[in-house]
C-alpha cells in the first residue's frame, strides 16, 4: 500500500500507486470545484492522513547510498505530491503531449550539456 515516488514502470505498476491514483481519482471533483486555496491545502492534507490510515507510506528513493534504498518523505512533501496529483489531467491525449514536452526538454538539455562538454574538451586541448 505504499507509494513510490519516480518516473516509469516501477511506481507505474507497484500495487500502492495503483490505489493511490484510484484514491487521486476519487478526490478529484471535489479539488477542482475548490477556489480558496486553503480549503485545496487542507483536502491535500486529508488526502495524505487517508493514505496513512490505511498504513500507506509516501516513499522516495535515496540515490546517494550504496544499495540504494526508499525512505519515508516527511508529510508537507507528501501533500505537495498530493496537490499535484490532484491538479493533473488524466486526459491521455494532454498527457501524452505533455510527455512529448517533457522528452523534447531532456533532449535539449543533454545536446546542451554534450556541447557544454565538447568546448571544455576543446579548450583544455588548447591550453596544453
Amino acid at each position: 500500500v505504499d507509494i513510490l515516488l519516480g518516473r516509469g514502470g516501477k511506481s507505474n505498476h507497484h500495487p500502492g500507486n495503483k490505489r493511490y491514483r484510484e484514491e487521486i481519482k476519487n478526490f478529484q471533483a471535489s479539488y477542482m470545484k475548490l477556489t480558496n486555496k486553503d480549503e485545496k491545502t487542507d483536502l491535500s492534507r486529508y488526502v495524505v492522513d487517508y493514505v496513512h490510515d490505511y498504513k500507506g507510506r509516501f516513499l522516495a528513493m535515496d540515490k546517494t547510498v550504496r544499495p540504494n534504498r526508499w525512505y519515508e518523505i516527511p508529510d508537507v512533501m507528501a501533500r505537495r505530491k498530493v496537490s499535484q496529483a490532484l491538479r493533473e489531467d488524466d486526459d491521455p491525449v494532454k498527457r501524452r503531449e505533455k510527455r512529448e514536452r517533457y522528452l523534447d526538454r531532456k533532449s535539449k538539455k543533454q545536446q546542451q550539456q554534450q556541447q557544454a562538454s565538447k568546448q571544455q574538451q576543446q579548450q583544455q586541448h588548447y591550453q596544453v
